[in-house]
């Protein structure tokens, strides 16, 4: 369907996993989100909620910011920069 296509073409190119950033166009907690994935050199696709409806009704998201992992299993939602900010520490702690 027209969801799963987007988000395949949403996918970072090269990568076995994904990540989905949902924001709005003026939200300062999703910069704040932004800036600590760029930071943690974290490959994403942000997307405008309002601009992917069938997405967001996809993967439940409620809020903004969102971060939604792909990875080949059950899709994995962080919502908020404090979320989102645990996903990357559990990423840096995984990695040590």
């Amino acid at each position: 369907n027209g969801a799963e296509k987007a988000a395949a073409e949403a996918q970072p190119c090269g990568s076995a996993s994904g990540a989905l950033l949902f924001t709005t166009a003026t939200c300062p907690n999703c910069k704040a989100a932004c800036a600590l994935l760029d930071k943690a050199g974290v490959k994403y696709e942000k997307l405008i909620a309002a601009d992917h409806p069938d997405l967001v009704a996809q993967y439940g998201v409620k809020q903004a910011p969102t971060l939604v992992i792909l990875d080949g299993g059950a899709p994995k939602s962080f919502r908020g920069v404090s979320d989102i900010k645990q996903f990357l520490m559990s990423l840096a702690t995984a990695a040590a």
